[in-house]
C-alpha cells in the first residue's frame, strides 16, 4: 500500500467473545494462556535428551488485509500479496466469421451445413482446449474468511482508540488496486456472455428459419408426389381397363377359333362311334344266327369286313379323343398366355407407381437427413456454448461473492491478530503462529476437567477458529521464511513489541495465571512452573 495513503486501520480482538453475558477473558488472561501454550508446545531438542527448546519472544502481530471500496461494500486483499484468486475461464476467439456465415448461407442449405460443422468444432474445440489461466493478484476469495469478516464486522476497532498498546501491523505492501482487474474481467466475463448469447440467438433463429424451409420442401414434395401418383393412377386405370378389355377380346377370338375346331371333332368322333356300335350290333346279330353264338363258326368275307372296320373305327375313335384333349390343352395354353401377356403390361404400370414412391421416399429422406444433420449440430453447438455461458456466469459469481456488504468510503486496512512465538533449538529457531480464539461458554473450568493436560484445558477454553483463518495462517507459515520482506516485518516486530521482555510482563502473567487458577483451569504447581519458567528467561538475558 502506498505510503501516502495514510488509511484508517481497523483491529480484530484476539479473543472473540460469544458467551453473552459472561465475564470477559482480560488481556492478563489472554497473555497467560498464550504463555501457557508457547510453554507446553515446546520440542525435544534431540531424541535422546531431555531438553527441550527455548522461548526466545512472544509477539501479538496483526495480518494486513486491505478494504477496497466499491459501491456500497468492499472487497477484501491480502495487504502482503500472497493470496489471490487463479481462475481458468474458457478463452473465446473472434465469433464474426461463424455469425458471417449464418448470414450469408441463409438461403443456402448446403453452405450452411457446411457453415454449422465449422460451429461444431469451434465451440467443441474451445470446451475441450479452450482454458487460459487467469489471476487477480491479492483477492481474497476463501469464504469462509470472508464470512467470519462480515461477521465480525460489528467488532472492528480503530487501531488508534483501543486501550492496549499500539498494535503491530505488519505493513501492508500491497502496490496495485485489484478492484480494477476484477472489474475489467467481469465487464469483460459480461461481454461474452452477451456475444455468446446474441450467437445463440442468430443460431437459432437460422436454424428454424432452414428447419421451416426444409419442413415445406418436404410437404411440397408430398403434394407434388401425390399429385403425379394420382395422375399416373388414374392413366394406368384407364390403360388396365383398356388391356382387359384387349385381353378379353383376344380370350374370346381364342375359345371361338379352339371352341369350332374342338366341335368338329367331337362330331366326328360321334359319327366314328356311331359307325363302331352299328357294326357292333351287326356282328352281334350273325353271331346269335350262328352254331350257337359261337364266334369261330363265322366266318365269310362280310364278316371279317366288319371286324376289320371295327378295328380302324376303334383306332380313329381313340386318336379323336387325343386330339380333343390336345386342343383343349392348346386352348387353355393360349388363354394363359394371354393372360400372362396382359398381367405383364398391367404389372409394368403398377411398378411405375412403385418407383414413384419410393422416388418420393428418397426425396423426403434426404430432406428429413438435413433436417436431423442440423438439429443434430444445433443441439452440440447449443450445449457447448451453454457451456461456456455458465462457466464465465459462474466466474462471475464467485467473483462477486468475494464482494462484502460492508460500507467504506476509502481505503482501509483491517488487522487479523496472531500470537507469533520463536523456539530456540540447538542451532536453528522455529515459528509458531497462534490464530484468533473464541470463547463461546463458561470463563470457570467443570469440576473433572483436571484429567485433561493443561495444553488440551487452554485450548477448551479459548478455540482456535482455525477453519477460517487457515487460509491466512497458511500463508504466513509458507511464507515467513522464504519471503524477505515479511521475514523483516516478524523481526522488526519482535525487535520493538516481544512481550517477554516487556517491564510489565512478569507481573501480567502472574495476574492472568491467578484468574486462570481461580476459575479453575490451572493449579498451584502449573502455576508456579509457568511463573518459574519464564523468569528464569529473563534472568537469562
Amino acid at each position: 500500500m502506498q505510503e501516502d495513503n495514510h488509511p484508517k486501520t481497523f483491529i480484530l480482538p484476539y479473543i472473540i467473545d460469544t458467551s453473552y453475558g459472561e465475564t470477559r477473558i482480560t488481556l492478563e488472561e489472554e497473555i497467560a494462556a498464550i504463555s501457557c501454550l508457547a510453554f507446553h508446545r515446546r520440542k525435544k531438542i534431540g531424541i535422546i535428551s531431555s531438553r527441550a527448546e527455548e522461548i526466545k519472544a512472544i509477539s501479538k502481530i496483526y495480518y494486513p488485509l486491505v478494504c477496497l471500496p466499491w459501491g456500497q461494500g468492499c472487497f477484501i486483499t491480502d495487504g502482503l500479496e500472497f493470496l489471490g484468486f487463479t481462475f481458468s475461464d474458457f478463452v473465446v476467439p473472434d465469433l464474426l466469421q461463424f455469425l458471417e456465415g449464418l448470414r450469408k448461407s441463409r438461403f443456402t442449405l448446403n453452405n450452411f451445413i457446411e457453415t454449422l460443422d465449422y460451429g461444431t468444432n469451434l465451440f467443441s474445440d474451445i470446451v475441450k482446449n479452450g482454458f487460459g489461466e487467469n489471476r487477480i493478484n491479492c483477492l481474497i476469495v476463501d469464504r469462509d474468511l470472508l464470512k467470519m469478516l462480515l461477521s465480525l464486522s460489528d467488532k472492528l476497532a480503530l487501531a488508534d482508540s483501543v486501550g492496549e498498546e499500539k498494535p503491530e501491523l505488519i505493513r501492508p505492501k500491497l502496490q496495485t488496486n485489484p478492484v480494477e482487474s476484477i472489474s475489467s474481467i467481469s465487464s469483460r466475463l459480461k461481454t461474452e456472455i452477451s456475444m455468446l448469447r446474441y450467437t445463440l440467438k442468430t443460431l437459432e433463429d437460422e436454424v428454424s428459419r432452414h428447419l421451416e424451409m426444409l419442413s415445406k420442401e418436404s410437404d411440397l414434395i408430398v403434394r407434388e408426389y401425390k399429385r403425379k401418383i394420382s395422375e399416373f393412377e388414374a392413366k394406368i386405370n384407364r390403360r388396365s381397363k383398356y388391356l382387359i378389355e384387349k385381353k378379353l377380346k383376344e380370350i374370346n377370338e381364342v375359345e371361338k377359333k379352339y371352341d369350332k375346331r374342338i366341335k368338329d371333332l367331337l362330331r366326328e368322333r360321334e359319327k366314328v362311334e356311331r359307325i363302331l356300335l352299328k357294326n357292333k350290333i351287326f356282328l352281334e346279330k350273325r353271331s346269335r344266327k350262328g352254331n350257337e353264338g359261337k364266334r369261330k363258326s363265322i366266318k365269310g368275307s362280310r364278316v371279317d369286313l366288319y371286324l376289320l372296320q371295327i378295328e380302324d373305327l376303334a383306332k380313329r375313335s381313340k386318336e379323336l379323343r387325343r386330339a380333343i384333349e390336345e386342343t383343349e390343352a392348346e386352348k387353355n395354353n393360349r388363354i394363359q398366355d394371354i393372360e400372362e401377356k396382359y398381367s405383364m403390361l398391367i404389372k409394368n404400370g403398377i411398378e411405375k407407381i412403385d418407383v414413384l414412391r419410393e422416388s418420393r421416399d428418397a426425396d423426403i429422406g434426404r430432406v428429413n437427413e438435413d433436417t436431423e444433420k442440423i438439429k443434430k449440430m444445433y443441439l452440440t453447438i447449443k450445449e457447448n456454448i451453454a457451456q461456456i455461458i455458465n462457466e464465465k456466469e459462474r466466474l462471475i459469481n464467485a467473483l462477486w461473492e468475494s464482494y462484502l456488504p460492508i460500507n467504506i468510503r476509502e481505503n482501509a486496512i483491517i488487522g487479523l491478530p496472531f500470537y507469533m512465538v520463536i523456539y530456540e533449538g540447538r542451532s536453528e529457531r522455529r515459528l509458531d503462529f497462534y490464530p484468533l480464539v473464541k470463547v463461546s461458554g463458561s470463563i470457570k473450568a467443570a469440576d473433572n476437567l483436571f484429567k485433561l493436560n493443561l495444553e488440551s484445558r487452554i485450548t477448551l477454553l479459548l478455540t482456535p477458529l482455525k477453519e477460517p483463518i487457515n487460509v491466512i495462517l497458511n500463508a504466513l507459515v509458507e511464507n515467513y521464511s522464504r519471503d524477505p520482506y515479511l521475514n523483516g516485518e516478524l523481526r522488526r516486530i519482535v525487535e520493538e513489541k516481544n512481550i517477554l521482555f516487556s517491564r510489565t510482563f512478569i507481573e501480567t502473567l502472574k495476574s492472568g495465571l491467578e484468574n486462570l487458577k481461580h476459575n479453575g483451569w490451572l493449579n498451584s504447581q502449573e502455576e508456579n512452573t509457568i511463573v518459574d519458567f519464564y523468569e528464569s528467561i529473563l534472568k537469562a538475558q
